[in-house]
């Protein structure tokens, strides 16, 4: 829309002089600043109006249409802001972890190997499928994560079995 419209009122010098203060603070000029106050006046008598003809349920969703735009749009600005972080510490702790698979995958079986990443898998929800890695060491789907617990005994193990005795 274009303002080429004049609207002209009279005012007391104390609210001239408190809108000439407001407009040079907000770096507007006196008639950009009355023209936002005026713009926001009217849309949110609009809105009362508007409320006012519709019933309490009707409100109601349109209070809660509006609080799930502003959560929306909250959630993207702390996905923007956040995720590259969390991205980020995602691939360092993937990276971590597949290290840690290869320095000790060698120290044991292969059916020790495939019943860990079955056991792995099993909680995690996933499909073996998914990922190259567990599915070269997952070649039949039979293997029972009790399998962890034949082959190399460890500390942790060790420690199961004396607070069972």
């Amino acid at each position: 829309m274009s303002r080429d419209e004049t609207v002209k009122f009279y005012t007391t010098d104390e609210y001239k002089q408190r809108l000439k203060d407001q407009a040079e603070a907000s770096n507007q000029s006196l008639s950009e600043y009355c023209h936002e106050v005026l713009a926001a006046h009217l849309d949110e008598e609009q809105d009362r109006q508007q409320y006012s003809r519709y019933g309490v349920d009707q409100q109601i969703e349109l209070v809660i249409n509006e609080f799930r735009d502003e959560a929306s749009s909250q959630l993207t600005e702390f996905k923007s802001t956040t995720g590259g972080k969390l991205e980020l510490i995602q691939r360092l702790r993937t990276v971590y972890m597949i290290a840690m698979w290869r320095l000790i995958k060698e120290d044991y079986s292969p059916a020790r190997q495939e019943a860990a990443m079955k056991h792995a898998v099993d909680h995690a929800g996933l499909v073996p499928s998914v990922d190259p890695e567990i599915e070269s060491v997952m070649p039949s789907s039979n293997v029972q994560p009790h399998a962890l617990e034949s082959d190399h005994p460890t500390d942790t193990q060790s420690a199961t079995t004396e607070d069972s005795q």
